[in-house]
């Protein structure tokens, strides 16, 4: 299948994902145009498919099953929650999400030395004693705020310059059983991502049932493959790297494509054009509404090649 739609003016350059470890970005070379311009297409806010490709790797990647997409043109997934309207990262957010109509949530969940799992985007202080007067929503609370309709991205804060880095991996354990708690017919809904590619390793090597994803600031050439090759789910590029090339590119490869924070309503509609899959904005009811989704919510599914 080929997405056809808007190409838009973000160039994926400037950045690229070091294959050989968590470390910084570099240099990196741009993916090649794939997808002509629609500009009508913007303004209808549709999505054209061709039946002259069929999604999967590339052969020096591995086979995959067939990119599937989802069953709504593209997944809204509130940022920390409606962390717009609502103080992010807390029970409230989510439940506002939900209220909101959204597809799905992020959250940021981090672990605390004595062992505890807090949902708080910045790093933790180092004792905790100045943990515990933030007042961090645990990440169980979060979860049971989510209710039981919402995809829920969770977020692993491991990052090797943080606090309280993990190189031994042992924090996944205990998120995984608290996502495994809530059963097997809860597996769908989650979707596992991080920075740090040992992560994600090392969740979909102990869980193989729930999907993961990288999350990076531009997804080049290196980057897919390295993603595919470890036969993760999808992609998590920053939004203003993403543009008709980057998708079809990620999708060729059988990843899906999920892209952080839009809260413009003209680019929402464009990233809708070109096969963004899903897309973390601070206002997912503005979002809704710039997609014409404003009928009551679904139950929606994550896309993917797995």
């Amino acid at each position: 299948m080929l997405l056809e739609g808007g190409r838009g003016g973000w160039a994926a350059g400037g950045m690229s994902a070091s294959l050989g470890s968590d470390g910084p970005l570099g240099p990196d070379e741009t993916v090649s145009a794939i997808l002509d311009t629609r500009k009508e297409n913007l303004t209808r806010g549709s999505i054209v498919i061709h039946s002259s490709l069929t999604f999967g790797f590339q052969p020096d990647v591995g086979a995959c099953q067939p990119y599937e997409r989802h069953d709504v043109r593209m997944l809204v997934l509130g940022h920390r929650g409606a962390s717009a309207a609502a103080s992010e990262n807390t029970p409230d957010a989510f439940r506002l999400a939900d209220e909101m109509g959204a597809d799905g949530v992020e959250l940021d969940v981090r672990r605390t030395p004595d062992g505890r799992l807090l949902v708080a985007h910045d790093p933790l202080p180092e004792t905790i004693e100045e943990i515990d007067a933030l007042g961090c929503a645990t990440f169980a609370d979060v979860l049971d705020a989510c209710g039981d309709r919402m995809l829920v991205n969770v977020e692993i804060k491991n990052w090797h310059e943080d606090t309280y880095f993990d190189p031994s991996m042992e924090l996944v354990g205990p998120i995984l059983a608290e996502l495994r708690r809530r059963g097997p017919d809860a597996a769908r809904r989650w979707l596992i991502s991080s920075f740090s590619f040992r992560t994600i390793d090392a969740c979909h090597e102990l869980a193989p049932e729930i999907p993961t994803a990288w999350l990076c600031h531009v997804a080049d050439e290196p980057a897919i493959a390295r993603t595919a090759a470890a036969a993760h789910s999808a992609i998590h590029p920053w939004e203003p790297t993403v543009n008709a090339e980057v998708v079809e590119a990620c999708h060729a490869a059988g990843l899906a494509v999920n892209t952080w924070t839009c809260n413009d309503d003209d680019r929402l509609a464009e990233l809708a054009v070109i096969g963004v899959d899903g897309v973390c904005t601070d206002v997912p009811d503005r979002a809704m509404a710039a997609l014409g989704r404003t009928g009551r919510a679904v139950r929606p599914t994550w896309a993917s090649g797995r």
